[in-house]
């Protein structure tokens, strides 16, 4: 139980997490802060955007380091106003 604990709060700590928070609780989204961190994340997870010297498998690794640790968090702002409309 304890390793799972701690296991959830670094994810919670890692930087693409840190971003994705930052995007969306951003308070003036006309300052445009949401918007140059989208722009970031978007290039992150684009595999063309990767460096062409970068096998296969390492872009691979990443993309599923990323849905393994880290799409929760950005489906996160999604997923709360959905579960309110349909389960309560």
């Amino acid at each position: 139980m304890n390793d799972v604990y701690v296991d959830i709060c670094l994810q919670d700590q890692m930087l693409i997490n840190v971003v994705i928070e930052q995007m969306i609780c951003d308070n003036d989204p006309e300052l445009g802060g949401a918007v140059q961190l989208m722009g970031i994340l978007r290039i992150l997870l684009d595999p063309e955007n990767m460096l062409a010297s970068v096998n296969k498998s390492e872009k691979t690794d990443f993309l599923n380091y990323f849905y393994k640790h880290s799409i929760h968090v950005l489906i996160g702002m999604y997923a709360g106003p959905v579960y309110n409309l349909v389960y309560h």
